[in-house]
Formats: C-alpha cells, structure tokens, sequence
C-alpha cells in the first residue's frame, strides 16, 4: 500500500494473518503412527479414526475421533477407544475413568466403581465415607440405604436433625431424647453420653442435668471441674459446684469421702469427723464430751496440742482459730 508521509511517498505492507487457528482437539499431538492419505485407510483399523493433518499433496496420520483414546499404538496398529458410563461396556479402566472419575474401573468387561467407591446421582464415582469421618462433599457420605448424608463442616452426618449414626455409621436412625423410650443406645446418640434402658438416660458416671437435656461427668475427687452441684454431690456426698470446681460449702470440710461441719479446738461438736481436719489427724483430736480437744500428751504445733488436756483458751483461742481455718481450707 502506497502511503504520502508529507512530500514523500512511502510503501507499506500490511500483513493479515490468514493461518487457520486449531481447536483444542486438533492440536492434541498424539496420533499413530499409521500413514493415510483419506479416512478409509484408518478405519481399516479402527471405526473410531480419521486421516489428520493431510492433503493432496501430504500423507497424514491416522488419529481418534473426539471423544476416543489412542491404545495400543505401535507401527502396524492402532485403537481408538471411547470413554463408557456406568455398566457400560469397556476394555481398559481408562474409559471409564474419563466419564465416572479416577474411582472407576473396568471389572468384567463393564464400567463401575471401585472398591470402597459408590456412584453418586450425578452417575460419577466418589470415595465412600461413613459417618462421622471427614469428607469433601455430600458425595461421600453414601447410607446403606442407597440413600446419603450431608457433609457439614468437613465431616460426613445424618441429613435430618432428630436422627444419629447407627452402630455400624452407614445408616441412620431415628433420635430419641432423654426419658424418651428406645430400642438401642444408638437411638440415645441424640445426647451424648446417654444409654438405652428403656428409655434414654445418662450412662453411668454421668449425672442428668437441671434442665434435663444433657448428662454431665460426675466429679471423683474434691476439685475436679463441674457445672452443676448434681455433678458433684453423685460421689462426693455434701459438696457443691463453686466457682466451676467441687467444695465444700463454707463452713465444711472434706472428709472421709464426703464434707462435714467443722468445729475448731475448744468448740461443740458430735463426733471426732467435725474436730478433724483430715485421716491424718485421727490420733491427735478427739470429739470428747461435746467439745473438740487435743488428745492427752499429744503434741502438734500445727493444730495447738501442747501435751496437756483439752486447750488453754486464754493463750490459743486466736492461734488455733488461725490454724484450723487454714488447715480446714
């Protein structure tokens, strides 16, 4: 083309690209290696084939129709075989790879799933997950049943809200509640740590809640985390729930398994329990005539005993009030 650029004339080529552009299909490099010249000469060995890359002036090579796989290739043969759904048939687990994914195999000459696989409704094949362990998707969570769970938060449930995994975790049953009749501790799975006996209730070690909804881990020992004063008390006779832990109410102390009243050195008692401290102190004090006291002789400056009878109030009252209190607590 002939362009004035001020008083000078000036040639300029213009090139249009006029190269046919490939699809996708078509720039896929693996052909046979059977020459043609037309189409007929591949389907002489295979149906599924065309003459590719050839003209009049060109031999081409024999390739697979969209939708085949190139097999077998070698200098004098070919196949092309095509992708196969499930139950179809197929010669090579690719097939049916391409159209149920990697979890698919040909197993007797028909597509299916693999082992530990199952076909979803979308007619894919997907890992097969039981209830309770982690998934990628609804997909996964395959029932007994032929039916599915849901995948919720990574990991495979019951779709509906009232029902639980049964024993086996493939199937689910219908829920119950607590005091609700049942058949199985599965049905009691609704509230964790419940039992059937009957009907739903808390399984041993466990005391039913305020509320009646849940069942909570009884304390064994004196300290042990709590939310309710029921949790505590089961084992531990007279304690309550304090500040998320099982005490003693004031005024009391633990012993001999459960909490009784304490009553200090020269105080009213009922028996030696109110006087001690703990077993520790079974032949230092006494409950004796109403009164806690030191036992005769005894000496043990932590409670106050001097190896005299009873105490001096005069000289001990505040010294031995100090000293219980710490030691009861």
């Amino acid at each position: 083309m002939l362009v004035k650029i001020g008083a000078i004339l000036v040639w300029i080529c213009v090139c249009v690209d006029v190269t046919h552009q490939e699809t996708e299909f078509e720039q896929q490099s693996l052909v046979s290696y059977t020459n043609c010249r037309v189409d007929s000469d591949c389907h002489q060995k295979s149906n599924h084939s065309f003459c590719f890359d050839n003209d009049q002036e060109k031999i081409g090579r024999c390739k697979c129709l969209e939708g085949y796989e190139l097999f077998s290739r070698n200098k004098t043969s070919f196949a092309c075989l095509g992708s196969a759904g499930y139950g179809e048939q197929c010669e090579r687990n690719v097939q049916c790879q391409l159209s149920l994914t990697e979890n698919a195999e040909c197993s007797d000459g028909l597509c299916r799933c693999k082992e530990n696989s199952h076909l979803f409704t979308d007619k894919k094949c997907y890992v097969s997950v039981v209830l309770g362990d982690f998934c990628r998707g609804d997909s996964n969570c395959w029932l007994n049943d032929g039916t599915f769970g849901n995948c919720n938060n990574g990991r495979c449930g019951c779709k509906f809200d009232r029902q639980v995994p049964a024993s086996d975790r493939q199937s689910c049953v219908d829920g119950r509640r607590l005091a609700e009749s049942c058949n199985n501790d599965a049905q009691c799975g609704v509230v964790p740590n419940s039992v059937c006996r009957v009907t739903c209730t808390c399984a041993a070690n466990y005391a039913l809640s305020r509320d009646e909804k849940k069942c909570l881990r009884v304390a064994t020992e004196l300290g042990d985390l709590c939310e309710e004063n029921e949790q505590c008390s089961s084992f531990l006779k007279g304690t309550v729930c304090s500040r998320g832990r099982c005490e003693c109410p004031a005024g009391q102390h633990f012993y001999s398994n459960r909490c009784t009243r304490t009553a200090l050195l020269g105080q009213s008692c009922e028996n030696h329990e109110e006087c001690l401290p703990n077993e520790g102190f079974s032949g230092v004090i006494e409950c004796f005539g109403g009164g806690c006291r030191c036992l005769p002789g005894v000496v043990n400056e932590t409670v106050g005993c001097n190896g005299s009878f009873g105490v001096r109030a005069s000289i001990l009252t505040v010294f031995l009030t100090f000293s219980f209190y710490t030691i009861f607590q």
